[in-house]
C-alpha cells in the first residue's frame, strides 16, 4: 500500500468532520513519520518502481504496510480522535504561529488565523515606527490575558529589543511554551492583572 492510498482510505472516515479530510490525514502522517508530504510521495514513486521491477521475483506486494505497526496504531488513534471532532491542533499538540510551533493542549485556546494576521500586522507596524535591532533601546510590551502565550511570544521573537510581559490569572501554559518564553527572555506574571500597572510603563 502506498502513502497516497493510505491517506485516501483514512480520509474517507473524516468526511463530514472537517473541510479537507485528505490534507488533515497528510499532516498526521507527516507528524508520525517525521517526513514531509513531498518526501512521502517520492517514497511512493520509488516503491512503485521497485514493485514493478521485482514483481516476478519478490514476495513484496502492494498490500504491504508503508508504516510500521506501532506508528499505524498511532495514526488510527489520531483519525479516531478526529472523528470525535477533537481539533487537529490538540491531536498533533502544536500549531504554527508567526514562525514558530506553539504547543497547545486543552484547556488552552487554539490561536485563530485572524489573530496571526493581526499579530503580523502589529509586528510590521512596530518595525516601521521603532528601531528593533537587538542593540536598540528596549521598549516594554504588556500582553494581558496571555492565553496560549502566542501573541507575547511572537512579539518577543520578532521584536528583539522588546521586553515582553505576559499575564495570566493561573499558570495553564504548556511546558514547551514556557521553554520558548525562557528562550526569548519573556516574563510571565501570574496575577490579578491590574495591581502592578500603576507603577509600570508600557509602549504597547
Amino acid at each position: 500500500m502506498s502513502f497516497s492510498l493510505l491517506v485516501h482510505r483514512l480520509s474517507l472516515r473524516l468526511r463530514g468532520v472537517c473541510e479537507n479530510p485528505k490534507q488533515e490525514v497528510w499532516w498526521m502522517v507527516e507528524r508520525i513519520t517525521g517526513q514531509s508530504k513531498a518526501q512521502l510521495l517520492v517514497a511512493d514513486s520509488n516503491r512503485c518502481s521497485r514493485l514493478r521491477a521485482c514483481s516476478a521475483h519478490s514476495s513484496a506486494s502492494d498490500n504491504d504496510s508503508v508504516i510500521p505497526p506501532v506508528q499505524m496504531e498511532v495514526l488510527r488513534d489520531y483519525v479516531r480522535r478526529r472523528q470525535e471532532r477533537v481539533p487537529l491542533q490538540y491531536i498533533l499538540g502544536d500549531v504554527p504561529f508567526c514562525g514558530f510551533d506553539l504547543n497547545v493542549e486543552q484547556p488552552i485556546l487554539i490561536p485563530r488565523p485572524e489573530t496571526e494576521q493581526w499579530c503580523c500586522w502589529l509586528i510590521h507596524t512596530v518595525r516601521k515606527s521603532i528601531p528593533v535591532y537587538p542593540d536598540s533601546r528596549p521598549f516594554h510590551v504588556l500582553d494581558l490575558c496571555s492565553g496560549s502565550g502566542n501573541i507575547a511570544l511572537a512579539l518577543a521573537k520578532h521584536l528583539p529589543n522588546s521586553v515582553v510581559l505576559g499575564t495570566l490569572t493561573m499558570s495553564i501554559l504548556h511546558r514547551g511554551v514556557m521553554e520558548l518564553m525562557h528562550e526569548h527572555y519573556m516574563t510571565l506574571l501570574i496575577s490579578d492583572y491590574f495591581p502592578f500597572l500603576s507603577t509600570a510603563s508600557f509602549l504597547i
